[in-house]
């Protein structure tokens, strides 16, 4: 049986891709302000794309500078977290 993704999913999926390329130099920069080694800001990286991954619909409602904060206090969230 093959399973396939909706059109939704499918959408959804492209949009995280996208916005992960777009963004992951602003995520990185953003994590290592706040965390001493670059495993601990690959961690909070991580982390917050799990965050962001489940508000995908959310975001994709954002205008462009809203997403852009949404992501920065996403990651600056997820590494107050990590310390």
């Amino acid at each position: 049986m093959l399973i396939t993704k909706g059109k939704a999913e499918e959408s959804a999926a492209a949009f995280m891709k996208n916005l992960y390329q777009t963004y992951a130099r602003l995520m990185y920069a953003t994590a290592l302000r706040s965390v001493p080694s670059g495993q601990d800001c690959e961690d909070v990286v991580q982390d917050a794309v799990e965050s962001l991954c489940r508000k995908v619909h959310t975001l994709m409602a954002l205008p462009s500078p809203a997403l852009t904060v949404y992501i920065v206090q996403t990651v600056k969230n997820k590494a107050g977290n990590f310390n």
